[in-house]
């Protein structure tokens, strides 16, 4: 079975490959400036983030830019410290892209002893039902924190502690409108924990049930600005929930029934004179993770298939 990232990876690569050179290039510098003097990179304040920093690094290695034998070094530094922290799951799964960019360009490995410690870390998010939650004092399970997991698992190779991942509390989370709850708990399905089970239970081996109403929810967070709104009690649209509704879509080979031209309209109008990008028409400040999101919608819009 084909891994959920290698697969998403090898499209966003393929769209990528598509921009322009300038574009290409202009994106390259936003990421670039934000990599501050300890090698991560910055968000919105000038402190750098291990966040960010995965954000940054996936963008740039999407356009190709990732020979710089300096930079890489002084990345790999800044990693060797935030190894030693605490993290969250989010940070978790944020240093482990970054760690797997590094290793890739570098032609270098993880460790069987850090593979062991970050397995070991996660297992201390995980929840009597299977799932994980978004810290270790949060008592639910995470629809997106378990997806999170996942991914994580297939970055280190670990199949058996993906496989042991149960799709029983993930299939209770889908609403009668075929969306999916972020927590057992939440009775109104969102955009962004429905493309989380989607990606979730392809990865788990699990058909989706009620796939033609799952689709019809997607499609309908479509608004008339072109972008995706995260769920109904939000009316206005936003770039990540844009960017997981379209990987959705195109995951149930439905890419054709939303509008792209309507999003390609809402997408431009996000992208600002610093050549990034900024998460929804009224928050007007770029960075990097909008950033990553834009290049990656822009990449898959420039491809025809999934």
């Amino acid at each position: 079975m084909t891994a959920y990232l290698t697969d998403l990876t090898f499209q966003l690569l393929n769209g990528a490959m598509k921009l322009s050179e300038q574009r290409k290039l202009v994106l390259q510098r936003f990421f670039r400036a934000a990599q501050t003097n300890d090698g991560g990179f910055a968000g919105y304040y000038s402190k750098s983030d291990i966040y960010y920093t995965a954000f940054s690094l996936r963008g740039l290695f999407l356009l190709g830019a990732l020979d710089d034998s300096e930079l890489l070094q002084s990345v790999s530094i800044f990693l060797e410290h935030e190894e030693k922290q605490e993290m969250r799951p989010i940070d978790l799964v944020s240093f482990l892209f970054s760690s797997a960019i590094v290793h890739m360009a570098k032609n270098t490995e993880f460790s069987a002893e850090q593979k062991n410690k970050i397995l070991t870390r996660w297992k201390k998010f995980q929840r009597e039902d299977g799932g994980f939650a978004v810290s270790e004092y949060t008592e639910y399970s995470s629809t997106y924190t378990t997806f999170l997991a996942a991914v994580s698992f297939e970055i280190l190779d670990a199949e058996e502690e993906k496989q042991k991942i149960p799709v029983t509390p993930i299939l209770a989370r889908q609403c009668s409108d075929g969306g999916f709850t972020e927590l057992s708990l939440l009775q109104r399905s969102g955009t962004n924990p429905t493309a989380a089970a989607i990606a979730l239970l392809k990865m788990l081996g699990c058909e989706l049930p009620n796939q033609p109403a799952t689709i019809n929810f997607l499609l309908n967070r479509q608004t008339p600005q072109g972008g995706f709104q995260a769920h109904t009690l939000i009316p206005t649209p936003d770039l990540l929930s844009s960017f997981t509704a379209v990987v959705a879509l195109r995951e149930l080979n439905a890419q054709q029934q939303y509008h792209s031209e309507l999003l390609r309209n809402f997408l431009n109008e996000l992208q600002l004179q610093d050549g990034g990008y900024c998460g929804s028409l009224w928050a007007r400040q770029s960075d990097t993770e909008y950033t990553f999101y834009g290049l990656a919608l822009e990449s898959l819009l420039s491809v025809p298939s999934f």
